[in-house]
């Protein structure tokens, strides 16, 4: 199931193949959920990849639809991010236990125990809610509403404008990061750079080494704000959660939260500079350079001191 458009296809059709693949696969796994967590895990990297097409395709879509689809994409992915919460931090408490002596192996013991049952409990609840059958009957219709998703009328002027909006968001969200570091922004620089990174992905057949060097550097860079955004959720669970730990527990987790986040901070800021150097309309029209002659069948000639 690649994420890429293909030579044949126009903008509109390239979008709905892309969106019905990704739909489909999304509700098989909710239908079926014979593995929970790998289920959830591929679910919601579907869902983010479909908004990153609707944010492609917004200018050719319209405001309408892309509001009504992005929305309930949106508030599928926050009801299985629940889910996924206490496995990440199962998975963290075991990296930050090997960093500090105060974690004591019993006492860590029985809290990832806890967090195992909470896992558990909350996949058990999904698999039997009305939210299930709910996010099932809402794909079908989803599904349905993509199939009758418009050509466009001017397609590369929608692609461009949706590369050119996306590219910029991110920029600005670096630009206030640089200002001022903040979790908000930091979210929503996250989403921003994952939205291009799988932009690029649909466009890296235009020119595979180019577009897919750069897309490299935005994997590393959303792996970065992805590692940052679990470490926050997991800081914001100690701060205020029922986590039961004790105050040299509580105090060590902290510390080593802050001191992580601080490195992820710097060296996502610091990849970031590297990315976002071109004006957004220079980073669309260059893409889209590529694009033209990719579909006028012309191989992309770059010079050796480009």
């Amino acid at each position: 199931m690649a994420l890429a458009f293909h030579r044949e296809e126009s903008a509109g059709s390239g979008l709905r193949r892309m969106a019905t693949e990704l739909l489909d696969d999304a509700r098989f796994r909710l239908a079926h959920f014979s593995k929970p967590d790998k289920d959830i895990h591929e679910t919601r990297k579907n869902v983010k990849k479909l908004r990153a097409i609707l944010r492609l395709g917004r200018f050719g879509l319209g405001d309408l639809v892309y509001r009504r689809d992005n929305e309930f994409l949106r508030d599928l992915n926050r009801t299985l991010a629940l889910m996924r919460e206490a496995f990440v931090h199962i998975k963290l408490l075991n990296a930050m236990q090997q960093q500090f002596e105060q974690l004591h192996e019993a006492d860590i013991a029985v809290l990832k125990e806890e967090l195992e049952q909470e896992h558990q409990q909350a996949i058990s609840d999904y698999r039997d809610s009305p939210d299930r059958q709910d996010a099932l009957a809402r794909l079908d219709v989803m599904l349905a509403a993509v199939s009758r998703w418009p050509e466009f009328d001017r397609p590369r002027e929608v692609l461009r404008c949706g590369l050119e909006a996306i590219y910029g968001r991110g920029r600005e969200e670096l630009a206030q990061l640089q200002h001022q570091v903040s979790d908000e922004h930091f979210h929503d620089w996250r989403k921003r750079v994952k939205y291009l990174w799988y932009h690029l992905r649909m466009m890296a057949p235009a020119w595979p080494q180019g577009i897919r060097s750069q897309a490299a550097i935005l994997s590393e860079l959303a792996e970065l704000l992805g590692d940052d955004h679990d470490l926050a959720v997991f800081h914001q669970e100690i701060l205020h959660g029922d986590i039961p730990l004790k105050p040299a527990q509580r105090k060590a987790l902290i510390n080593g939260l802050v001191d992580r986040r601080r490195d992820f901070a710097f060296q996502a800021i610091e990849v970031g500079k590297r990315l976002y150097v071109e004006s957004p309309e220079a980073f669309s029209q260059r893409i889209m350079a590529y694009w033209d002659q990719w579909q006028q069948g012309v191989s992309v000639q770059v010079s050796a001191g480009s």
